[in-house]
């Protein structure tokens, strides 16, 4: 019985690691890719958002002042707010406010969630780092790491049959899995922007669907990494225990 217990215990350990990891890697991919520059230059550059905006940027605005709008996005999820408060020059060489009051009120709730979701990928961090040492600990007093990579397998497990879920209904409905993270993330209606609001002339839906596949991809690298890490621990840790027998 006293070693069930701790096969449970250890199995719980392991998939506590695994939930905390991936958490880390979801929240680092998310910020490391959309706070950087790069994701909106390139956007701009190979112009296909624009082409996909109803009322076409490109066929309104000077690259000068397109390059500063989506150069000023990563800026304000960063809590620059300011930066938002722009002008834009059009083709025909007149001056317009960029985003309206609407919208730089979305974004500053949208910043807040990013400081929230930094706050959280520390927290996670450490709590990780807390069960890596609890764990090391253990093992130093003799317990095979068999029952912590085997939870800790298990636990990516749990992970993925919730985000297969989640990613099915994206593939099949984004739009509907889109409007459902917006009802739980904000308390406000502001996220519904009119159809001409530069925010979403700049970031269709076209945008955020290569976004969240990227972001998913960087996500599936961690997860094989951990997995490989672990299913190695596993194996040694078996021929040990045949070697003993």
């Amino acid at each position: 019985m006293d070693r069930a217990k701790k096969r449970v215990k250890a199995d719980a350990r392991g998939r506590a690691m695994a939930w905390l990891f991936l958490l880390c890697a979801l929240l680092a991919s998310l910020l490391g890719l959309t706070l950087q520059r790069g994701l909106y230059q390139s956007y701009l550059f190979e112009m296909s958002t624009i082409k996909d905006t109803p009322q076409g940027l490109a066929r309104q605005y000077d690259f000068a002042s397109l390059f500063l709008l989506y150069e000023a996005i990563p800026r304000a999820l960063n809590g620059d707010l300011d930066v938002l408060r722009l002008n834009v020059r059009d083709l025909d060489g007149q001056e317009r406010q960029a985003f309206n009051d609407r919208e730089i009120a979305h974004m500053a709730d949208v910043a807040h969630l990013y400081c929230l979701a930094k706050v959280v990928l520390a927290a996670s961090a450490l709590a990780l780092i807390g069960f890596v040492l609890w764990n090391w600990r253990r093992v130093k007093r003799g317990e095979s790491r068999a029952g912590i990579a085997k939870g800790a397998l298990l636990g990516v497990l749990d992970v993925l049959l919730l985000a297969g879920a989640v990613a099915l209904w994206a593939v099949i409905d984004f739009r509907s899995a889109f409007w459902a993270f917006h009802l739980i993330a904000f308390t406000n209606d502001l996220w519904l922007l009119d159809p001409n609001d530069m925010l979403i002339q700049m970031m269709p839906q076209a945008f955020f669907e290569s976004t969240v596949l990227k972001i998913a991809l960087n996500w599936a690298c961690c997860a094989a990494v951990w997995c490989a890490y672990w299913h190695g621990v596993l194996c040694r840790e078996r021929k040990k225990a045949g070697a003993k027998a």
